[in-house]
């Protein structure tokens, strides 16, 4: 999985990051994760991150395959 913009960045409370993760060579039927901090927050290819608080924040899409492998890109804001 790749997550276009991927890596790590100082973002003000507030301020959208718009991220889209792309899945390469796959014939299978594949589905997205997002997650914040190990907690998922959207099933969509695209997601739209805001910092409500100060902290860290890492953000990981993972893919799935219908055969059950997955991949995972991480960024960290």
């Amino acid at each position: 999985v790749t997550i276009a913009g991927s890596k790590q960045q100082t973002v003000a409370i507030g301020t959208n990051i718009n991220l889209n993760a792309s899945v390469r060579n796959s014939s299978l039927e594949t589905s997205l994760a997002w997650s914040i901090n190990g907690e998922m927050v959207s099933g969509d290819s695209s997601y739209t991150f805001s910092a409500d608080a100060v902290g860290n924040y890492t953000i990981t899409a993972t893919a799935t395959n219908d055969d059950g492998s997955s991949n995972k890109g991480t960024g960290e804001y």
